[in-house]
């Protein structure tokens, strides 16, 4: 089942997702209709409502600025296109129509050690927090099992699995985070957004 995500902090007074909108089936869609299926309304990464930008290998939708940090960390993590702006091959959509927002979360988003609680809650407020929050969801996998991600998975012609594994825990899971601005672990930020429907 896919998690909600918990109403954080946002940079600019964004309006933040309520909820998806109808599904999607597997048709020939234009990139901007891929904005209407369930979860892809929303920021995979940051929950803004203004998820105009694509990664079209890892099949999710993304807001103006979390698309700066997905082009940041190069194609080969991150394939960054307009969904109005630039021409789309239909492979691009065909990966944003089998993946998606949600799929992709409940791979990237698994779970997250309490210390990162306070990060996630602030993961749009700020370019420092965002980009920090980014590369630990997808360079460094921080958050996911160990497994094949859902665009890996599909590359290679398999199912993507009902359920993800636990991620493995690491040592420094209950170490401080650094930097941290709070001084509570805010535990139930990260969970509510993660654990639930797992």
């Amino acid at each position: 089942a896919a998690r909600a995500h918990p109403q954080g902090a946002r940079a600019r007074g964004d309006r933040r997702c309520a909820r998806g909108v109808a599904g999607g089936a597997m048709l020939k869609m234009h990139p901007r209709e891929l904005l209407k299926v369930q979860g892809n309304e929303c920021c995979a990464d940051c929950q803004a409502t203004s998820a105009t930008w694509a990664s079209v290998n890892l099949g999710i939708l993304v807001c103006i600025d979390c698309s700066g940090v997905h082009r940041s960390m190069g194609t080969h993590v991150s394939s960054v296109k307009s969904v109005s702006l630039d021409q789309w091959r239909p492979e691009w959509v065909e990966r944003v129509q089998q993946v998606g927002n949600m799929e992709s979360n409940r791979f990237y988003e698994r779970r997250g050690p309490p210390k990162y609680g306070p990060l996630f809650a602030r993961r749009g407020a700020t370019r420092a927090d965002r980009e920090r929050f980014v590369k630990l969801k997808y360079i460094k996998r921080r958050f996911a099992p160990s497994t094949q991600a859902p665009h890996e998975l599909i590359t290679q012609g398999l199912a993507l699995p009902s359920e993800y594994a636990e991620p493995e825990p690491q040592p420094s899971d209950d170490e401080e985070d650094v930097p941290t601005q709070e001084s509570s672990p805010m535990r139930s930020d990260w969970e509510a957004a993660n654990m639930s429907g797992a």
